[in-house]
């Protein structure tokens, strides 16, 4: 997948990139990586190779970063210090070893929670180190994106584009209605096409109409959203086991992009 073009910009401390895929494409399959704990012991690396595997076959496959890339477990987090396998450091560098091969897939990455501990007891990023070692965009919390890529009903000038409003998140409750009430909360104060929140660790996906204002027309259009949860890559035990958490399924959104007409499937 060759990006066309690659646009940064900031609004009231939110970061937006503007991607521009090429016009031959029919379909973009958003993958979204997150909270793949490298350095837990309870991290699948053998899912999280064949998840990267089938990326790297797939030639219209875009890949987002969205936090908890390491474990990252330090003497003031409530991770255990001595339970890791790997230093934070050899996270950072089997994180970069293990996307190497699709690097040129990844759209940008975003922090998490887990390398966020670094940087509130250093002042250093573990996700800026690793984007600038993949060569990728970074942002620290919050993001916007907008896709650009095929024939718009098959005009050759103008392409479908897409917007996502997307954050690693936090919170979300032990229950299933919890952490979709979280999912949802934040489509009341972000609008896009797609709404992506990760960090609890449930495949999930659900789709709500609402009313956009058209000042121009000085009416009312009525559109649909699709929110996507993304789920972890840890096997059952430790942390999650203590606190009567299910096993994470092993499955992960797939999100299924239309380059002609505006339609945005989610498969899980």
């Amino acid at each position: 997948m060759k990006i066309i073009k690659r646009n940064e910009t900031s609004a009231d401390g939110i970061k937006i990139f503007d991607i521009e895929l090429p016009s031959n494409y029919e379909k973009v399959r958003v993958n979204v990586f997150s909270d793949i704990h490298i350095g837990d012991p309870l991290c699948d690396i053998g899912y999280l190779q064949q998840r990267i595997n089938r990326v790297k076959q797939m030639d219209n496959a875009v890949v987002i970063l969205n936090g908890d890339l390491i474990n990252n477990a330090i003497k003031n987090s409530v991770s255990d210090v001595y339970a890791d396998i790997m230093t934070p450091h050899q996270q950072v560098n089997e994180v970069v070893r293990l996307f190497e091969p699709i690097k040129d897939k990844i759209l940008f990455a975003c922090d998490g929670n887990h390398e966020t501990r670094t940087y509130k007891e250093t002042g250093i990023s573990p996700t800026e180190i690793i984007a600038d070692k993949l060569g990728i965009p970074f942002t620290e919390t919050t993001w916007y994106l907008f896709l650009a890529f095929g024939k718009n009903n098959g005009r050759d000038t103008r392409k479908t584009v897409y917007s996502f409003y997307g954050t690693h998140g936090s919170g979300g409750g032990s229950t299933i209605g919890s952490k979709m009430n979280r999912l949802t909360k934040i489509g009341n104060y972000s609008d896009a096409d797609c709404i992506i929140h990760s960090h609890t660790h449930v495949p999930a996906t659900f789709k709500e109409d609402t009313f956009r204002v058209d000042y121009r027309k000085r009416g009312i259009t009525q559109i649909t959203r699709t929110f996507v949860n993304t789920n972890a890559f840890l096997k059952f035990g430790g942390y999650g086991a203590v606190k009567g958490f299910s096993p994470s399924s092993k499955v992960q959104p797939e999100i299924i992009l239309n380059g002609t007409k505006r339609e945005i499937k989610v498969v899980i």
